[in-house]
Parts: structure tokens; sequence; C-alpha cells
């Protein structure tokens, strides 16, 4: 396990590797209801200025999603953002593992639900680089591409998706969304 490893486990709370849920048990049937409620609960909370990283509230998004992933670990204020979104990208993907087509559905709200929630960061003017750089993270660095189904036709249109994030948060054609292109069209082959 490299040194990146390491730390992205430890933030996302697994000791044996890997995130989101446990290993070796698949999703449980309330897994695509309660990830719903955890994508409008987390738009709710990244659009009110203040509360992200305040220490407090993002616990109504982590209680929705903590018994999908029972290793996760109440994240530290400035990392809440990134933990979380990672947290719920990787059980998108674990949704999509099971059926490749919901998890689509699931991972394309999930996008536009971030675009939305940032689209009102950028409003309200408080925090913007900070959750804006927060959420990519989440999204590249602490989700785990090797849970994304092996379908084609789902991991084309969940990888599509994911690769729009940097795009809306730092601009399209700007060098972090070309990066996070690139990223995830390497992902496309594993």
């Amino acid at each position: 396990m490299s040194f990146f490893d390491a730390i992205t486990n430890n933030l996302l709370g697994n000791s044996a590797g890997g995130s989101g849920p446990s290993a070796g048990t698949g999703p449980s049937p309330a897994l695509r209801s309660d990830l719903y409620k955890a994508i409008s609960a987390t738009e709710t909370w990244l659009s009110t200025p203040g509360a992200p990283g305040d220490g407090l509230s993002f616990r109504q998004v982590f209680t929705i999603i903590q018994p999908h992933c029972p290793n996760l670990k109440a994240p530290i204020p400035i990392d809440e953002v990134a933990v979380l979104v990672g947290a719920i990208t990787n059980l998108t993907f674990e949704l999509g593992k099971v059926d490749g087509m919901a998890g689509v559905m699931v991972i394309q709200a999930w996008c536009e639900s971030l675009e939305r929630a940032f689209g009102k960061v950028k409003a309200n003017q408080i925090g913007v680089d900070e959750i804006g750089s927060e959420i990519t993270r989440g999204v590249n660095s602490l989700s785990d591409p090797g849970l994304v189904t092996r379908e084609l036709a789902p991991r084309v249109q969940t990888v599509s998706s994911l690769k729009r994030v940097a795009a809306f948060v730092y601009g399209p054609g700007s060098e972090e969304a070309r990066q996070a292109d690139a990223y995830w069209s390497s992902k496309m082959m594993i």
C-alpha cells in the first residue's frame, strides 16, 4: 500500500484498504433510497453558508451513509467535504456494481446535485475555493475507481458524469478540468 493510499484509507476510516462499504458484502437493500436522501442532504449542507467545515452540520449526511460504511469515521472539519463526497461517490459505485443503470442514474443525480450546490456556494461567495477543491478532491482522490461497474455502458456514463465535476468547479478547459478528464479517462481501462 502506498503512502497516498494509507492517507486516503485513514481519511475514509478504512484500516484494511479500499473505501466505502466493508469488503466482501454487497450493498444493503436500503442503499438506493439512502443515497438519494444523502444526495439531497449534501446539497442542502453544502449550500448553507458556513455549514461545510463547521464540524457539526455534516452529521445530517454522515448519519445517512454511516450504516452503509461502518468503518467510516467522523472526519475532521477541514476534511469533511472531501470525505463525505468521496464516501457517497463510492456508495454510488457499489450500487452500480449490482445494478449498472441504477448506479448511473444515482451518479448523474449526485453530480448534478454537486453542481447545483456549488452554484449556490458561488452565489453566496463564502468558501468558494475551499469547497470547490474539496468536492473535486472527494470525487477524484478519495473515491475508488476500482469499485465502478465493469459493464461497459454504465461505466462510460459513470466516468462521463465524474469528468464534469472539475469542469463546473474550475471551468471547462481549465488545467484542473483537463487533469480530471485525463484521470477518469485512464480509469476506463481498470
